[in-house]
């Protein structure tokens, strides 16, 4: 499968984490979720171990260097270069940015 991945997916990502992404009318949505680092028993408050901090690369292909990546909560925009952006994942926190045509 990740020979597949790698050749059919518009973006590489790099960092312990979870990923997925679906096309949209102008780019794509890239979601990001960090499930380390978080433990949880019935009956009892989460913990949460900062030190799970995920630091995660992605890169965008085939052309995409023009593409604008912004946090698709915030609508912030996120610096990118050369098509690539890196950004931390807290545990337990999603992520989801849009990746849009510099049009």
């Amino acid at each position: 499968m990740e020979k597949v991945q790698c050749e059919t997916m518009p973006v590489s990502v790099d960092g312990n984490i979870q990923w997925g992404i679906n096309k949209t009318n102008d780019g794509w949505l890239l979601w990001l979720m960090n499930a380390d680092g978080v433990t949880k028993f019935r009956g009892e408050r989460q913990q949460i171990d900062i030190s799970k901090t995920s630091s995660v690369h992605v890169q965008m292909k085939d052309g995409s260097a023009e593409m604008k990546v912004s946090d698709a909560k915030t609508g912030i925009a996120v610096k990118s270069c050369g098509g690539a952006f890196s950004v931390n994942v807290l545990p337990g926190e999603w992520r989801i940015f849009k990746l849009s045509n510099n049009k």
